[in-house]
């Protein structure tokens, strides 16, 4: 997926929200973010590091490149919630929002289930220590994209009745 440098409109990142059931977590306050009673869409975004200017393929920009695959890109990654515009990332002080918004950040398209992505980061309680080549932004956003995947389909396999243990039963001889 190429990423682009754009500026959402509220009306553009409303088209992109699927139709989820939101649900509230007590957690999320205390990482500056609100449960939300509508349904909105979560994305990312990254923008070059408060010292660094934006390198191209260094900083970001080739997706599954070496460095985009080790999250070793000089660039900071960032999650936005259409909705609210609610925004966390991870830095050396730990959680974050920015004041700007997506202003300067290259967006990813992908539109999660803002819902799910909230709870994702709810259980996240006890997040390591910030490093700059292990732990960093990239590294949290990626954990958060990976939690988001198992849940949806854990999610999945509820509503379609996939149970693991009725499986391993019915494959035994």
């Amino acid at each position: 997926m190429r990423i682009e440098q754009t500026r959402y409109t509220q009306s553009e990142l409303d088209q992109l929200t699927p139709n989820p059931t939101c649900n509230e977590d007590r957690h999320l306050k205390s990482l500056g973010l609100k449960a939300q009673n509508q349904c909105e869409c979560a994305t990312t975004g990254k923008r070059s590091l408060s010292w660094l200017f934006w390198i191209p393929f260094i900083s970001g920009g080739s997706k599954n490149s070496l460095l985009d695959r080790n999250n070793l890109e000089l660039s900071h990654e960032h999650i936005f919630f259409s909705g609210s515009g609610d925004n966390i990332g991870w830095g050396e002080k730990g959680f974050f929002s920015e004041a700007e918004g997506t202003l300067g950040y290259q967006m990813n398209h992908e539109c999660y289930n803002g819902s799910t992505i909230r709870k994702v980061i709810s259980s996240m309680h006890d997040w390591t220590r910030y490093g700059f080549l292990k732990s960093n932004c990239q590294d949290f956003v990626d954990k958060i994209r990976i939690l988001y995947r198992d849940s949806v389909s854990e999610q999945t396999k509820k509503r379609q009745g996939f149970s693991p243990a009725a499986s391993a039963k019915d494959l035994s001889y």
